[in-house]
């Protein structure tokens, strides 16, 4: 069975996530709304 990570990190300048899966990480880093962070 394969295990999924997810992490998410909300900041004041950026919004970053991590995934983890089949031991291949995955990461990407976006701009913070911090009025509306749905849009992150």
């Amino acid at each position: 069975m394969s295990e999924h990570l997810l992490g998410i990190d909300t900041g004041g300048t950026f919004t970053d996530f991590a995934y983890l899966y089949n031991n291949q990480l995955i990461t990407h880093k976006r701009l913070s709304t911090p009025e509306a962070p749905e849009q992150a």
